[in-house]
């Protein structure tokens, strides 16, 4: 039965620590650099998969209820800043995308009635260039088969 207390006190933790950590991202907000973002998503991804190793040396004869809950919350919490990392991440990918689309999407408008199409066509190339790195960073970000 005490097991169980214990199990229930940690779990009514959890959501404060939540709600800490997510005071601390707001605070601290998400980088405009793309490269920051990445760079904090793998050391997010870093942490958890640390979090991940230490948890499962818990799960052994000699941990405690305590260690074990403990090592549920590292676990949990570093889940949760390696979701807000990787919001972060793909944040700044779709923004890339809306931004090389748009840019695109207004050199067409803009496109001067008297140019032929071979002159057009020269015109938008380096925006539409723009897209086709989008599509290319995204893809290689998804890994799409």
């Amino acid at each position: 039965m005490r097991r169980t207390s214990s199990l229930r006190t940690s779990s009514l933790r959890t959501p404060a620590l939540a709600l800490a950590a997510a005071a601390a991202l707001l605070l601290a907000g998400c980088s405009a650099d793309p490269a920051e973002n990445e760079a904090a998503a793998c050391s997010a991804f870093a942490e958890f998969s640390d979090s991940v190793s230490a948890a499962k040396g818990t799960l052994n004869a000699d941990s405690t209820i305590g260690e074990i809950t403990d090592a549920r919350d590292r676990v949990q919490q570093s889940a949760q800043d390696l979701a807000a990392a990787l919001e972060s991440v793909a944040t700044d990918r779709v923004s890339a995308v809306e931004s090389a689309v748009d840019t695109f999407a207004s050199a067409v408008e803009g496109v001067d009635p008297e140019l032929t199409v071979p002159e057009a066509i020269r015109s938008l190339q380096p925006d539409f260039t723009k897209v086709e790195a989008a599509q290319t960073q995204l893809d290689e970000a998804l890994a799409c088969e």
